[in-house]
């Protein structure tokens, strides 16, 4: 008998509670107590390492299967809920057996073993989400080691069934979207979860198999992905409840800004500050300033929105970039943000790219693009590569859906006959020789680097901990603007528009931002004389580069 049956045999924890589970009430109070139970088991347990999985092809090994574990994944979809039988009796052939409860829960479907039937009277049913949830797009490797602490995490490897069915590797080659996907049922308020938001879910792999003539996950063409029994298999992951991941890096987003916490969060910011920026310029060939916009490009985030505009991002193009410079800062920020796509503009790629997801109205499945990523992920779009070229009307539809991304952050999914707003909170930075074909009401900065200097940035030689550590403090840190500074920049603003009748409060606004970050940046919660004098060099620098170009 395991020690700990609860987490090696879950599914026989389940019978057991329900054969002690006294309420006869509605199926909703069996059910939050059976979420309840597993719940109370983690918190009185805190110490104990769960296995976590983040890479798909791991999902069916063995090892894993019917044992409670972590899988951590983004929302990609969903589907439509469905009910399930939640409680039963199954009744022994003949009328002297005596009947015993059996659930649904943690499975797919009813077990009904010989001999014995359901009583059709007794049976309860609740509602689950069905839910596609796929690994986080752009997740850098030095991701798991943080999540070593508190995980026993599966290292990613190729699956054995993979391996051992050449019918199963070309269907994965050639469905990325549906090899990537693992179909969860979730078991708790649908509500708390949101598309394209990451979450650790806790609850059980099932393997099942089903048969070729009854299928509805056919991917690969006319080459069924069969085992040798002839069988289709499928992999469903039983969720009981999902705690939202808001970071990577730190556990608990929300206790940095205790009372307790604040003044180190601060120092951790401000600590690290001087080492981030000489790193940035050295990627820069010397260009300081350049420096200066790339961390509060990387600190920025939407924290809210006003007639659904967002407020507090701040895009970025740096243009006169080489390729080799792209290369090098690319590399760099993988070893710093966890999250991070590079998407390589061409003419070819805009034409033959999909960038935006696409809903399959007849299967019912939504084809992921290149713009469906996690909140707080890092989008790097490399113009260096573009040449002149004629774009069909996918290339135009897909650099309308990026200046749409830029200036409102936001994604128009293709849903065929509509299209459906999702809202978004990316850091995209755009890396170009002139201009960015991208209308972006951001930051534009020429590149001005030193050709002498030859020194690059190796990040082996850094405290990437505390780096990795202070950029995600920066976006939750709270920001205020004491009275006395409020009044300087309101006086700002009367003379800069007494000065330059072209000046408009979108430009305010823009440089309010830059404020914010600025102080953010130096682990300042209000905002200073110091950072407002700052906010107001470089922005109008960044303006001197916008009107030389």
């Amino acid at each position: 008998m395991s020690e700990k049956p609860w987490i090696d045999c879950p599914g026989d924890y389940v019978d057991s509670l329900l054969a002690n589970f006294a309420g006869n009430g509605e199926p909703n109070d069996l059910l939050k107590f059976f979420t309840d139970s597993f719940k109370h088991r983690l918190l009185r347990n805190d110490d104990i390492k769960l296995q976590l999985i983040s890479d798909n092809v791991s999902f069916s090994r063995p090892e894993l299967t019917n044992k409670l574990c972590v899988l951590r994944g983004m929302v990609q979809d969903f589907r439509e809920s469905e009910l399930f039988v939640l409680d039963y009796s199954l009744v022994p052939e003949g009328s002297d057996g005596i009947s015993r409860r059996s659930t649904a829960f943690l499975r797919d479907n009813t077990v009904i073993p010989e001999g014995v039937h359901m009583d059709q009277g007794s049976v309860k049913y609740a509602d689950r989400l069905s839910i596609n949830v796929v690994p986080v797009p752009g997740e850098n490797e030095w991701v798991v080691e943080c999540l070593k602490s508190n995980f026993k995490v599966v290292e990613s490897e190729l699956n054995m069934d993979y391996d051992k069915s050449p019918k199963m590797r070309k269907c994965v080659e050639n469905t990325s979207d549906a090899a990537s996907q693992v179909e969860v049922k979730f078991y708790e308020d649908e509500s708390d979860i949101a598309i394209n938001s990451v979450y650790h879910f806790y609850g059980v792999f099932e393997n099942r198999h089903i048969d070729n003539q009854n299928n509805d996950m056919q991917q690969c063409g006319n080459e069924d992905p069969m085992d040798e029994s002839g069988s289709l298999p499928r992999v469903i992951f039983h969720a009981i409840f999902a705690k939202p991941v808001f970071s990577a890096v730190v556990e608990d987003v929300f206790a940095i800004t205790s009372d307790e916490k604040i003044e180190a969060s601060c120092q951790v910011v401000s600590g690290t500050r001087p080492e981030l920026i000489g790193a940035l310029s050295r990627v820069f060939r010397g260009d300081a300033i350049a420096a200066e916009w790339t961390l509060l490009h990387l600190i920025s985030s939407v924290y809210k929105r006003a007639d659904l505009m967002p407020i507090g991002n701040l895009s970025l193009n740096i243009i006169n970039c080489s390729h080799q410079t792209v290369q090098e800062l690319v590399f760099f920020l993988r070893s710093i943000v966890p999250s991070l796509v590079l998407f390589t503009m061409t003419v070819d790629s805009l034409n033959n790219s999909r960038l935006i997801p696409q809903k399959d109205v007849d299967s019912g499945k939504l084809h992921s693009g290149l713009l469906q990523l996690p909140p707080g992920a890092s989008l790097v779009i490399d113009e260096t590569r573009m040449e002149p070229g004629q774009l069909n009307e996918q290339g135009m539809r897909n650099l309308t859906a990026l200046t749409t991304l830029v200036q409102s952050q936001k994604v128009l999914y293709d849903y065929k006959f509509q299209t459906v707003e999702i809202m978004t909170n990316y850091n995209v930075l755009v890396l170009s020789s002139t201009k960015s074909l991208i209308k972006s009401p951001g930051v534009t900065w020429k590149l001005t680097p030193n050709v002498d200097l030859s020194v690059t940035c190796d990040p082996g030689t850094l405290k990437l901990p505390g780096i990795r550590e202070s950029l995600t403090v920066a976006k939750f840190l709270p920001y205020e603007v004491p009275p006395e500074m409020s009044q300087v920049a309101q006086k700002f603003f009367v003379e800069e528009r007494q000065q330059n009748k072209t000046y408009t409060t979108d430009e305010f606004h823009h440089l309010l931002n830059v404020a914010r970050l600025v102080s953010l940046s130096f682990g300042c919660t209000k905002l200073s004389p110091d950072c407002w004098e700052k906010a107001l060099r470089i922005t109008s620098l960044g303006s001197e580069s916008r009107e030389s170009n």
